[in-house]
């Protein structure tokens, strides 16, 4: 396992949400991990897999937190 994903399980393990958002949050990281096998059967090297691997993960998180937001926004009107 590379760094990269070792830094993202670390950050999702750190998020208490949700059962139903628990398991967005494990599909998600299970698809990064197919994601970072495929760039290697490519022929990818480690370093352009961790700065794949970490930008489509960066999106998906600065995502998440806006979706947050909104529903927080909502449960408090």
């Amino acid at each position: 396992m590379s760094n990269t994903l070792l830094l993202v399980k670390d950050r999702l393990a750190t998020v208490n949400l949700m059962p139903v958002l628990q398991v967005s949050l494990k599909r998600h990281y299970e698809n990064l991990e197919l994601l970072a096998q495929t760039l290697r059967g490519l022929g990818m090297d480690d370093r352009e897999i961790d700065r794949n691997v970490l930008e489509v993960f960066e999106e998906y998180e600065r995502e998440l937190l806006r979706t947050i937001s909104e529903m927080m926004k909502g449960a408090v009107q």
